[in-house]
């Protein structure tokens, strides 16, 4: 929703997600995600600044293979203009810093993972929203 309270649109997650396609993309919404701690273990963000979320979720995922997800919305999102999370170019270097810190990447291997499979991962889901808004 925006600052007003209008809903803006609706996410819509995937219906499953495995450990290798959230290296490509952060596909659970920290907002309404949960996780069985009896199976996994209690988790906790990491202390990296930016992108901790994502660092978590790949974390349970490495342990737990898949996660499955419930197609209703569970809670509402506030987008705010000028906010982190609607900058995505200054989001680069702490992508890469998750590759670099949770996943252990060494340098080069986490731009080149960023360059080559996030960044068209990324553009092609972009691509597909588009389309399917026409």
């Amino acid at each position: 929703m925006d600052e007003q309270k209008t809903v803006t649109g609706v996410v819509v997650c995937m219906n499953r997600i495995d450990y290798a396609s959230m290296k490509r993309d952060d596909g659970i919404g920290c907002l309404t995600a949960m996780y069985d701690t009896a199976k996994v273990g209690k988790m906790y963000m990491s202390s990296i600044r930016k992108r901790q979320d994502w660092g978590l979720w790949l974390e349970i995922l490495a342990k737990c293979k898949v996660a499955y997800g419930v197609k209703e919305p569970l809670a509402y999102y506030r987008v705010r203009p000028g906010s982190i999370s609607n900058k995505k170019l200054a989001l680069v270097k702490h992508n890469i810093n998750v590759y670099r810190t949770i996943l252990k990447y060494p340098t080069v291997k986490a731009y080149l993972f960023f360059c080559f499979v996030f960044i068209p991962s990324y553009l092609l889901k972009k691509f597909r929203v588009k389309l399917n808004s026409l």
